[in-house]
Formats: C-alpha cells, structure tokens, sequence
C-alpha cells in the first residue's frame, strides 16, 4: 500500500521547516556568542589600558564605589589610601575608573 499522494507531500515540506529553523537558530546563537566575546575583549582592553596608565597620587574609584588615592604599587597589588592613616592593599582589577572630580567643580560654579 502506497501513502496518499497529499500525506506524502505533507512529510518532506514538514520536515524541511523544522531543519531551517534549526539552522537559523543555531546561526543566531552563534552570531550573538561573536558579538558577545568581541564586546567581553574591548572591555578588558580598556580595563588593562586603565591599570597600565595608573600612578602614584591618581584618585581611582574602586569597585564598592569607594574613593581612594593610590599610594603606591606592590608586587601585583595596589596599596590605596582611604582617607588619613587608612590604606589598604587591592587587586588593580579592583579599579574601575581614575576619579576626576573637576568636571563637577565646574558644574558647582557654574550653577552659581
């Protein structure tokens, strides 16, 4: 006994779906896991940027939101002061970002 002529149409164009939408599938995941490392990777050049270009005296803002002077450098590691007599020893991934607070020195004068 043959199939219908409609039931056996039916398969093939099914399965051809199903197989096209696995293929976009797998093509957007990939896509999104390209755009995601080439993110990650700008992200960690800047960070090493910032790391490389510090120095003694430089306000840094550190991960807990923390305002501190970097006081010196040891082995791998940054000895930071928090205020007077306070200093504490960080990872230098540790820092975010060099604190730069004339911008809102200007802002404040400027309002006046």
């Amino acid at each position: 006994m043959e199939p219908t002529t409609a039931a056996a149409a039916a398969a093939p164009a099914a399965a051809t779906g199903m197989n096209g939408f696995f293929f976009l599938m797998i093509a957007f995941i990939l896509i999104f896991m390209v755009l995601s490392m080439r993110t990650n990777k700008k992200r960690m050049a800047q960070q090493q940027q910032l790391i490389g270009s510090l120095k003694k005296g430089d306000k840094v803002i550190i991960l807990n939101g923390i305002v501190a002077t970097i006081d010196g450098f040891k082995d791998n590691l940054l000895e930071v002061k928090l205020s007077e007599g306070n200093k504490v020893t960080i990872l230098p991934s540790a820092v975010i970002s060099v604190y730069n607070a004339q911008p809102a020195q200007q802002e404040q004068g400027a309002k006046k």
